[in-house]
């Protein structure tokens, strides 16, 4: 599916308002994914170099939303395709928090990786951000300056930093026709934004998430967050950009 570019046009707007009350009210909620948020895959056979360190930082979609344990969701299958693409063992940290936009995900869930960049700094990065900041209805100004932010705090604990754009939320089941063409209309915009900002930035690489492919099977029972094929062929992709 291709995102829109045209604004949904006035009269609609109404709609999508009641949709989205109603989603909000009758949605279902699913929590943030069980065991442990750390966590080693791979071997290294012996080999003299130490492993690959990664992390994930954002919101429910790190978390893992959708899945049952982390080592569903996209974190730990981003190391396991890591693993797989360098015969290296993978270390990897996830944190995120359900709701989290990327104000928040700068404040509250990145400190909280500071035990582990102690450690040394991470090899790979991945940020996980903008659908909430997209339903929250946030101006593309105030979106620069919160992801700009976001990823220069990421960027002082991680050689590279990865990020995927916005999911399309044309494609959502849980989303009525309206209310999806009119967030699509403004993560759109968003997106536009996230490609100058990364851009600009050395180390720093944003691709379009229409390279994936969400079809009903990529989604969980709430028909809003990953299963864990969704998130396995979302990590996928993005270990595919990571430079190792």
């Amino acid at each position: 599916m291709t995102r829109g570019t045209k604004r949904l046009p006035p009269a609609l707007l109404p709609i999508a308002a009641v949709q989205g009350a109603h989603v909000r009210r009758n949605g279902m909620r699913l929590p943030e994914a069980s065991g442990p948020r750390d966590g080693l895959v791979g071997t290294d056979d012996g080999a003299a170099e130490l492993p690959l360190r990664v992390a994930v930082v954002g919101d429910s979609t790190a978390a893992g939303c959708g899945v049952d344990q982390q080592t569903e969701g996209f974190c730990a299958q981003f190391a396991e395709a890591l693993a797989a693409r360098t015969e290296r063992a993978v270390q990897w940290s996830v944190r995120g928090r359900n709701g989290a936009r990327a104000f928040e995900v700068t404040r509250d869930v990145l400190p909280q990786l500071e035990d582990s960049a102690e450690q040394g700094r991470f090899d790979v990065v991945a940020v996980l951000v903008g659908v909430n900041d997209a339903l929250s209805n946030h101006s593309p100004d105030r979106w620069e300056s919160d992801l700009g932010a976001l990823l220069d705090a990421a960027a002082t604990i991680g050689d590279q930093v990865l990020m995927t754009g916005i999911p399309e939320f044309g494609t959502f089941p849980a989303l009525p026709g309206i209310l999806a063409r009119h967030l699509d209309d403004r993560a759109s915009r968003l997106d536009e934004v996230s490609r100058r900002v990364c851009a600009a930035r050395d180390d720093v690489e944003w691709f379009g998430a229409d390279q994936l492919d969400t079809t009903e099977d990529f989604f969980a029972v709430d028909g809003f967050h990953p299963n864990a094929d969704g998130y396995q062929q979302w990590a996928r992709l993005v270990a595919d950009r990571a430079r190792l």
